[in-house]
């Protein structure tokens, strides 16, 4: 019999597959774990050797390679091929590196550079690219959904339009991905508990967010299901705003609420105020786990406390 993994109320049967993953951080190490309990093979690429040592203490395959490199396409194919001698490539490939808050030249050398030489190494497999919804500029806290207009107000987020459509025309995947938290990484709770918290528009910008493991299983779906050049919001059911999110919080920890400011913060994603809707990604049969920032919160005042 082929042996299952539960995800939410349906089954992934555990086939196998080859894979190559561009990055292994937060949400890329969750990616790795899934595939490879469902029977996939494959390798995670990072940029530094002190990342590389890392993740190979913790059984991670992977190699160290520099995405700015003028043969990061040549080094990649080759280091596939130590790994699966006598094949051309993977089934699929996964891009969910990081720029760990670089600038617009970081960026375009990460995501669109990382996607184009993926695409080279590779063309005959499925990419997936880890997006955001920092593409949606609407400011009136309307509802998005992926064939929503996107003209963001900032140049990264231009980047990752322009990277965005290099994969839907090779016939590949994109997850745009709201703001991602869980344990040991939620900006809104840290920033509260330490007093940096500041309510902006009156409390009334739209968040959205995305558990990291209900990230992941998205990701890995997409890896299962190929849809051919089709692009996928993945956030949970519960857009909040601002003040909703602090109000709750000042609740649960007994704590006054932040004070509020005239101007908006700059982003470097850009401003926005829209609630996105996660209905397509739903129709692959993926729901989330936590369905709201604030079904997750045990887990996550612990990993604060912790």
């Amino acid at each position: 019999m082929r042996s299952t993994v539960e995800e939410g109320s349906f089954q992934y049967a555990a086939g196998r597959g080859r894979f190559v993953l561009l990055g292994c951080g937060y949400l890329g190490l969750r990616v790795y774990r899934l595939l490879t309990e469902l029977g996939w093979k494959g390798f995670a690429v990072v940029r530094s050797e002190e990342s590389r040592q890392s993740l190979r203490e913790r059984g991670v395959e992977v190699i160290a390679l520099d995405i700015g490199t003028e043969d990061f396409s040549t080094r990649l194919k080759g280091e596939f091929r130590v790994f699966f001698p006598g094949e051309e490539g993977p089934e699929v490939w996964v891009h969910c590196a990081s720029t760990r808050g670089g600038d617009v030249g970081m960026y375009r050398c990460v995501y669109y550079g990382g996607v184009s030489g993926l695409l080279r190494a590779f063309p005959l497999a499925y990419g997936i690219f880890v997006s955001s919804t920092s593409v949606y500029h609407q400011t009136d806290g309307s509802w998005v959904e992926e064939n929503s207009t996107t003209e963001p107000s900032q140049e990264s987020g231009r980047v990752l339009l322009e990277t965005e459509k290099l994969v839907v025309g090779a016939g590949g995947g994109v997850a745009r991905l709201a703001g991602l938290y869980g344990p040991g990484r939620s900006v809104l709770l840290r920033k509260f508990i330490k007093g940096e918290a500041r309510i902006e528009m009156r409390g009334r910008r739209w968040i959205n967010q995305i558990h990291v493991d209900d990230a992941a299983r998205a990701v890995v779906l997409l890896c299962r299901v190929r849809p051919k050049g089709e692009v996928f919001n993945v956030a949970d059911d519960t857009p909040m705003t601002q003040g909703e999110i602090f109000q709750e919080m000042a609740r649960r920890l007994d704590m006054p609420m932040p004070p509020a400011v005239e101007t908006q913060i700059e982003r470097k994603r850009g401003n926005s105020s829209k609630r996105v809707s996660n209905a397509k990604m739903r129709t692959l049969g993926w729901e989330p786990q936590f369905p709201s920032f604030f079904d997750a919160w045990e887990e996550l005042i612990l990993a604060e406390k912790g």
